[in-house]
């Protein structure tokens, strides 16, 4: 744009010529001299102020906008571009309001400013709903318990609310504008690395760590890392740190609560089993004995009451025999599927009169260490009811690929169940089987029947 062009009785003529431009504009704008006063201004510039154009035109703009524009232009040099900003602004009738604020400048032939073009975007409404939406957060960071901080690309902390303070016990006028201490010395590194990946990224991340407090305490946490716009323009990241130490308590006394149910619940079951079991056939075997001291004089009588009785001590020695494996519910540790199996077997032939067989395919899959041990337990169920229940002579232990997964199966030649109605005892061992096939995601069969046997089979997706 050329200068404009001065005549003895109106504004520049190029003011004329843009001036349908200018009106027809959806901001408000005006052309400040090289003094900053308002040469022309459009109607919505007006509207916005609450002032008319020609109430504007001809007065410095520092008595308009509360600012002098004349630091914007230079009639001796190039002027740069002016950037956006926003500006506050006070209307006709005293209210505040806000306009996002574009400087132009315009040049004559020989390149000096010779004025500027000033757009005006009003933006009160979306300012008023910041400084709300700001206010809100603020009083939430003061109120929450949670430790909420905020960290430039450097870990130096911009931000340090009141539950940071009460959390780790550094006061905000002692870690404004120094890198976060709630990281220990080695690995303050990794955790600038992790800030930049965070800003570099975009992404937000939750994970349970570890902080620690001024007087040296390990803080266990639970947080939330993501990036966020800092006041200066930067971006930093956003911490929101819970103090979990409270609930990992209490997940602990829980977790030793039901530990110590347990405990006591498997004691009742063996008592219920050694009296339901052991005891009565040892009573048994009393009834008997007595009954040979009063048949002191038939001798054929006697041959048969102590046959019996022997009989009978002998079935209550397999019993408690194959009740300690059932007891044995150890896994090996780090052992991989077809070691586990083979114990499992071994433990079964050292401890019953069951003999195992086993057949473990050579191209079985990878499990995880989990996966391997949800199958042992299940194995270990499996042959613990062959052992008390089945009254069988031979198991068979098959591992084979499945598709991605693999095929697990037991089968036993004993005397099997009705599925519909099972005991107390082989309840619990199924229910036990259910639960562990059921948190490795695997489909569990059982197929018995009274006389022809029971077989277990896992397949693992």
């Amino acid at each position: 744009m050329t200068a404009p062009e001065q005549t003895p009785t109106g504004p520049p003529l190029s003011i004329d010529r843009y001036r349908r431009i200018l009106e027809a504009m959806q901001e408000g704008c005006c052309l400040l001299d090289i003094d900053s006063t308002i040469i022309f201004a459009n109607e919505r510039l007006g509207s916005i102020l609450g002032y008319t154009p020609r109430e504007l035109e001809g007065r410095r703009s520092a008595d308009v906008f509360g600012r002098s524009s004349g630091g914007m232009v230079s009639g001796k040099r190039r002027a740069p571009p002016v950037r956006e900003h926003d500006v506050a602004l006070r209307h006709k009738d005293g209210r505040g309001i806000w306009a996002l604020v574009t400087g132009t400048p315009f040049v004559d032939d020989d390149g000096h400013a010779a004025g500027i073009l000033a757009t005006f975007t009003d933006i009160t409404d979306r300012r008023r709903s910041e400084e709300r939406a700001l206010a809100a957060a603020a009083q939430i960071e003061q109120l929450t318990a949670d430790a909420i901080y905020t960290v430039d690309a450097d870990r130096h902390v911009c931000s340090w609310n009141r539950g940071a303070e009460q959390l780790f016990g550094w006061t905000k006028d002692e870690v404004i504008g120094k890198p976060a201490p709630v990281i220990r010395a080695g690995q303050v590194e990794k955790a600038r690395q992790a800030v930049l990946r965070l800003i570099a990224t975009g992404d937000t991340v939750t994970e349970e760590a570890v902080r620690f407090a001024k007087d040296g305490r390990a803080v266990p946490v639970l947080g939330s890392w993501s990036p966020v716009p800092l006041p200066d323009g930067r971006t930093g990241v956003l911490c929101i740190l819970k103090d979990m130490g409270g609930h990992k308590a209490v997940h602990d006394r829980l977790r030793q609560q039901a530990s110590s149910l347990a405990l006591l619940r498997e004691r009742e079951r063996i008592a219920m089993d050694l009296h339901d079991g052991v005891t009565q056939s040892l009573y048994g075997v009393t009834l008997s004995l007595g009954a040979l001291r009063r048949r002191r004089g038939d001798p054929a009588n006697q041959e048969a009451v102590l046959g019996a009785a022997i009989g009978q001590l002998t079935e209550i020695i397999h019993g408690i025999r194959n009740y300690i494996f059932e007891l044995r519910t150890g896994v090996p540790e780090g052992a991989d599927l077809e070691a586990g199996l083979n114990a499992k077997a071994q433990e079964l032939a050292t401890a019953t009169s069951v003999r195992p067989i086993l057949a473990v395919s050579a191209d079985l899959p990878p499990l995880s260490a989990d996966s391997v041990t949800h199958l042992l337990y299940i194995v270990h169920e499996a042959l613990s009811n062959v052992a008390r229940h089945a009254g069988a002579t031979e198991v068979a232990i098959e591992a084979l690929p499945w598709g991605a997964g693999i095929m697990l199966s037991i089968t036993d030649n004993g005397r099997g169940f009705d599925s519909g109605r099972t005991s107390r005892r082989s309840g619990d061992g199924l229910r036990n089987i259910r639960e562990r096939a059921s948190q490795l995601g695997a489909t569990l069969t059982i197929h018995s029947l009274p006389g022809a046997g029971t077989t277990v089979r896992v397949h693992v997706p």
